[in-house]
């Protein structure tokens, strides 16, 4: 099931926006502070609520952190609400989740959870019907600190946002016996070969048996690019990542040479061709145009720009496009332009030699 739209109204950094996805990749640019990775988080929270014994209000704040659990932190500059509404490829459903301020000085806040269509009272049970398989993939390497951190976060508050404990809990899970997907089993030959060799677990360590080496590697020694393409190994070899996977990914590129960019974007367009919807986020040229590049006349590959605009107080607006040249705004691009022109202009500025003087 792909998530269809994404409408936020007073929701963090939106004041209103709405966001329509493609069932294959959505890649979302643009400054800091746009909201990128929020929209990311948002739509993880909708989908992990359709498995049983989630409950959204604790995946918010699992996955977002707010200040003393307060989930009126997430409206919009100190507004009183704000909404959510994910909406599905299936039946129409939309999740619609609503934080508001309590009118009872007595009480902190208090919130909601609706679904449209909701038949008879059952509109959660109507988007829970058809639970999501997604997977977060976020911009820190947690792999290198596994041992001991699954156990500390059940018993313990620690500042660590949710999606680090998700992504674990996938990475431990043993291997499959066979991948009957022909393209996932090429995938996983593929990034073997730029790996250099497998991982393993032993306990809750993490190593990598590189080909040709005597002793297999923790990843504490491991460089963190290399721990990334690991972990889409492992969750490729243990069927985390499978047919119709929602893949959320925050900056794919973080920590990973750009000779290896080609290789994630060729791998999140075979996981495209299979079903998969990925959405994922970066600041990065090369990401932009491996795509551009890879991108096959049937793939479905959407980008998705947020910027500030200026005649509306700076509330955060989008521009999608299918295609990579009609990106406007791009930040990323401009700021690469500014460079090629500020680097022809010193070449062009340096000083002719001095003639030499009468004698």
């Amino acid at each position: 099931m792909a998530l269809t739209k994404i409408r936020f109204e007073n929701f963090t950094a939106f004041r209103e926006l709405t966001v329509e996805l493609s069932p294959g990749v959505n890649i979302f640019i643009g400054e800091n502070g746009t909201g990128k990775t929020h929209i990311l988080k948002a739509a993880y929270a909708a989908c992990e609520v359709t498995k049983p014994d989630i409950r959204l209000f604790d995946k918010l704040m699992g996955v977002f952190r707010p200040y003393m659990r307060d989930l009126t932190r997430l409206a919009n500059n100190g507004l009183a609400s704000a909404k959510v509404h994910v909406s599905s490829s299936i039946s129409n459903s939309e999740l619609i989740f609503e934080i508001t301020k309590a009118h009872d000085p007595a009480e902190e806040w208090k919130w909601g959870v609706f679904v449209f269509p909701s038949k008879d009272g059952q509109g959660m049970a109507e988007w829970q019907r058809y639970p999501i398989d997604c997977i977060y993939l976020p911009v820190k390497d947690i792999l290198a600190d596994a041992a001991g951190f699954r156990s500390l976060y059940e018993e313990r508050e620690v500042e660590f946002e949710e999606i680090y404990f998700d992504i674990l809990n996938r990475a431990f899970l043993p291997p499959l016996r066979e991948i009957e997907e022909p393209k996932l089993s090429e995938l996983v030959t593929k990034l073997e070969e730029k790996v250099g060799g497998k991982t393993r677990v032993e306990g809750e360590t993490f190593f990598l048996e590189s080909t040709g080496t005597r002793k297999p590697l923790e990843f504490h020694l491991v460089a963190e690019g290399i721990r990334k393409l690991a972990l889409l190994w492992i969750l490729i070899r243990n069927g985390s990542i499978k047919e119709k996977t929602i893949i959320f990914w925050d900056e794919p590129e973080a920590n990973l040479n750009p000779k290896l960019y080609g290789v994630v974007v060729d791998v999140l367009l075979e996981l495209q061709r299979i079903g998969c919807q990925i959405l994922l986020a970066t600041h990065d040229y090369v990401v932009l145009k491996e795509f551009d590049l890879q991108t096959q006349p049937d793939d479905k590959v959407v980008y998705h720009s947020l910027y500030r605009e200026k005649k509306k107080k700076g509330d955060i607006q989008i521009a999608s496009t299918d295609s990579f040249l009609q990106i406007d705004p791009n930040a990323i691009a401009d700021t690469f332009s500014d460079l090629f022109d500020r680097d022809v202009k010193r070449a062009l500025s340096v000083s002719e030699p001095k003639k030499a003087g009468k004698r």
